[in-house]
């Protein structure tokens, strides 16, 4: 028997918006004001930590701790670059990879590209998730509630992990599959990746298994309105790390 799920739409991220007549309070605070949750990978250079150790998942908003491995499906996926002066201040961003803060198109500028020598770039390409974790998302449907956002990002060394979640993602679209179709296994390695100039630690994925029919039902409504946030989202100098090619965001 098929179960009917009732989801709503604009109304499911009222608390994003400034005209929610409901949301009494809360009028001055605008959408510029709001950082969406991250998942964020605690490495030794991190500040907020919440308490976790280096190599542990946790939330950035909330500091949960999600240990060293979580099963998360992709709802939402785009692309974004950021450069970050010698102060960390950001000297240059752009949130959809094609033109930056200053109007000019990303594709002519270069800074995001390896040097003929084999120079790191000084703008960092960003891969970016929304994402759901297994056990929230079933919470979420079974409680018939929105599922908060949440954002994961891969920068530098992580980039390769990204692809890898792409290319199966972009074999299961081409059998008419949704974006939002498997679930992966993000796992932390025990120990970091050694750059020569530090180390990291250094995320790996795997596909686990399929969303089934009633999650893909609830998470269409999601994508739809998740695809929205995309503008608001933002990157902090602490989510990349210190300094140098060990630096990595998820």
């Amino acid at each position: 028997m098929k179960t009917e799920i009732t989801t709503k739409t604009s109304d499911e991220l009222a608390y994003l918006r400034e005209d929610d007549p409901e949301m009494m309070g809360t009028e001055e605070i605008e959408r510029g004001d709001v950082k969406l949750p991250r998942l964020k990978l605690v490495q030794g250079t991190t500040k907020e930590k919440f308490g976790a150790d280096p190599g542990e998942l946790i939330h950035s908003v909330t500091g949960k701790n999600y240990g060293k491995s979580m099963l998360i499906i992709a709802i939402v996926f785009w692309k974004s670059n950021i450069k970050f002066d010698k102060q960390m201040q950001i000297e240059c961003q752009s949130l959809d990879h094609k033109v930056n803060m200053k109007g000019d198109p990303c594709l002519e500028c270069g800074q995001n590209k390896f040097g003929a020598d084999g120079q790191v770039p000084t703008c960092n390409e960003g891969y970016n998730f929304m994402i759901a974790e297994k056990d929230e998302l079933a919470e979420a449907i079974k409680e018939k509630r929105v599922l908060s956002p949440l954002v994961l990002s891969f920068m530098r060394s992580a980039v390769p992990t990204a692809r890898t979640m792409l290319t199966a993602i972009k074999l299961n679209v081409g059998r008419q599959f949704p974006i939002y179709c498997q679930y992966f296994d993000l796992n932390i390695p025990a120990e970091p990746k050694d750059f020569g100039t530090g180390s990291a630690f250094v995320p790996k994925v795997a596909i686990k298994s399929y969303a089934t029919p009633e999650e893909k039902e609830y998470l269409k409504s999601l994508h739809v309105e998740f695809s929205k946030l995309r503008r608001i989202v933002d990157v902090s100098p602490d989510d990349v790390g210190g300094s140098g090619e060990e630096d990595d965001k998820v």
